[in-house]
């Protein structure tokens, strides 16, 4: 799963046509510092990573976070975001929410950002929350059943990598995660 998020963003972050030695990335959510690697590969000098802890995010529900840190984008600049992105009604979860396309978007514009473009960073490998309720439960089915060891869930990774290839190409839209590409405009 990760080999195949690791093509799509160095694709995606490569179009963008920066200079890493001038970049400047600031990585919101770092988590495990996926994204902060890859920047890295790039060659990119110029990278602060943050995370929230729990405490955080509930001082911030009040507040405009995205406000926040689309001010630290330079005009020009971009924003990539990793995300589901649903387009349904909003999915939350005691672990997880997937606001709608719109919801995101939308945030994202009264920010100043511009989507520029979204594309899936996976398709195969990973919950399908955007499908029917039908599909949902047969795929996650299938994903615990082919994951239940360690040995299973490797062998389901080597046989779906090759085929996720494809679609995370190929396809406009995925029913899980998805890399939403956004710009700063110059004059704003």
């Amino acid at each position: 799963m990760y080999r195949i998020r690791r093509e799509v963003f160095l694709r995606e972050a490569d179009a963008l046509g920066l200079d890493p030695r001038t970049a400047r990335v600031l990585d919101v959510g770092s988590g495990t510092g996926f994204y902060i690697r890859r920047w890295l590969e790039l060659g990119v000098g110029s990278i602060t990573g943050c995370d929230l802890t729990e405490s955080a995010v509930d001082r911030l529900r009040s507040r405009d976070a995205v406000h926040h840190f689309a001010r630290l984008v330079r005009p020009g600049g971009h924003v990539l975001l990793s995300e589901n992105f649903v387009h349904g009604q909003e999915q939350r979860s005691s672990r997880q929410v997937n606001r709608t396309t719109d919801t995101i978007e939308g945030v994202l514009r009264s920010a100043g950002l511009e989507p520029v473009r979204r594309v899936p960073v996976l398709v195969l490998m990973n919950a399908h929350v955007d499908a029917s309720r039908m599909r949902r439960k047969a795929w996650d089915a299938f994903l615990r059943g082919v994951t239940l060891t360690r040995p299973t869930g490797w062998l389901a990774g080597a046989a779906l990598f090759p085929a996720e290839r494809r679609p995370v190409r190929r396809v406009r839209e995925s029913p899980t995660t998805e890399l939403l590409v956004c710009r700063r405009p110059l004059h704003s």
